[in-house]
Formats: structure tokens, sequence, C-alpha cells
């Protein structure tokens, strides 16, 4: 009798298990790794004379001065926000995997060492603001590498999602399947990619453009550099955050939905 007493239903061994997905776990310990090896790098980069990064505090004496400054201090501020928003956004990324999916779309290993990547190329960009031609070149880069892993692991989650499809009768699970693949396969994902490089590339050539013009015109090229790069993170985070919450709000359902099922069950 006791031990009927105590036997936890389906539905709240399920309940269990997501409560579960929250918990500290190596990946945990990977994030604090991120975070300190992003701004390991931004402070070793501060700290050294000819990286100017006195610069971005410099209060200014033009109007063309103060265009670059707030726009400088802008994109400074946007990319240590990001540098929060997507450590933490591959984190969930990866825990909606391990919940949900019975195949992984790739190894712990392949995960780790795209953490790793991306918190190099985040500690550069932060290390490089004050110089625009570098960190609009460094942005371009990152946004490269994250088109290259949005194409690569396309293949991997269509095998996971295809996979996890035949392992599962449950017709709710296939509804939550079908919406991975609608946010991670089907959404534009390498459109909006690659519009934010031409973006960025933009950025950049005229960054360029602005080494060759003399006097004022050299910080308004600047400023103009900063504020598109601004731009581009901005409109294509709001855009992926719409995406994400759509995705959220309709998992949720679902969720809700299986609960309720399995503790009937």
């Amino acid at each position: 009798m006791t031990q009927n007493k105590h036997k936890r239903k389906p539905g709240a061994q399920r309940l269990n298990r997501l409560e579960e997905s929250s918990a500290p776990s190596g990946f945990d310990a990977m994030k604090v790794l991120a975070y300190s090896l992003i701004f390991g790098i931004w402070a070793v980069a501060a700290t050294i004379p000819q990286n100017n990064y006195g610069a971005l505090w410099i209060r200014p004496t033009t109007v063309s001065e103060t265009a670059l400054f707030v726009t400088r201090l802008l994109v400074f501020g946007e990319i240590v926000v990001m540098v929060f928003r997507w450590i933490n956004a591959t984190h969930n990324e990866l825990r909606l995997w391990v919940v949900w999916l019975p195949k992984q779309p790739c190894e712990k290993q392949e995960a780790y060492g795209a953490m790793f990547g991306l918190s190099v190329l985040l500690g550069l960009e932060l290390a490089l603001v004050p110089h625009v031609r570098l960190l609009t070149f460094a942005a371009a880069t990152l946004a490269l590498f994250n088109c290259w892993t949005q194409w690569v692991a396309n293949e991997h989650f269509v095998e996971a999602l295809e996979f996890s499809r035949s392992d599962e009768e449950n017709p709710i699970k296939h509804k939550i399947f079908n919406l991975f693949e609608h946010y991670w396969v089907r959404k534009p994902q390498i459109t909006r990619i690659a519009t934010q490089i031409y973006f960025i590339g933009l950025a950049f050539t005229i960054a360029v453009v602005a080494v060759f013009e003399p006097g004022p015109e050299k910080a308004w090229y600047q400023a103009i550099a900063y504020a598109i790069l601004f731009l581009t993170i901005l409109v294509t985070e709001i855009m992926i955050t719409i995406w994400r919450h759509e995705r959220d709000e309709e998992l949720e359902k679902l969720e809700a939905k299986l609960l309720q099922k399995l503790e009937h069950a």
C-alpha cells in the first residue's frame, strides 16, 4: 500500500524531468567558462595602451565627435547585452534538445566547441569596440561563423527530428517536433543571417572609407559605420526574439496538453 501511495504518475515523472532540465549541469559550467573567456579577453584588451580603450570615455568637443561618441557607446552597450542574450540563448536551445529529442542534433563536444568559438568572437568584438574597422570585420566573421553553423545544424536537426518522429507515437509530441522543425529549419534563418552579413559588410566598407577621409568627415563616416552595425544587430535580434517568443508560447500550450494527458494516463 505504501509503495502504491508514493508511486509517481507518468505525468508527474514527466513534470519532474522538465524541472530537472533546468538544474545545473556540465553545460552550466561551460556557460560560466564562456562568460569568463569573453570578459577575460575584453579585460586584457582594455589594459593594452595601444588599444586606446580610454577613447570610449573622452568627452567630445564637436558635432561629428559627439555622433561618433554616442554611436560607439551604443554599440558597446549593445554588445555587452548581446553577450548575455546569445550565451543564454545557446543554453536554452540545448535544453530544448535534451528535454524533447531522443536523438541529439549534435554531440556535447560539438556544442562545447561552438560555445568556445562564439565566446572568442564575442570577446574580440568587445575588445575591438574602439576600432570600427576591426570591429565590423570581427562582427562579419561572427555572422559568417553563425551562418556556417546554422547551415550545418539544419541537416542534423532534420535527422534528429526524423528519428524522434519514428520513435514516438504520441500525437502531441509529433506536433512539438513539427513546431521545432518550423522554427529551426523552415524559418528563413539563413536568409536572416545573410542579410545581417550584407549590412555588416556595408558598415565595414564605410569604416574603410573613413580611413581616407580628413578632419570631421572621418568621424562622420565612422559614426555611420557604428550606427549601421548597431541597427543591424538590433533589428535581427528583435526578429529572432519574436520568432522564439512565438515558438515558446506554442510549446508551452503543447506541453500543458501533454502533461494533462500523461496525468490521466
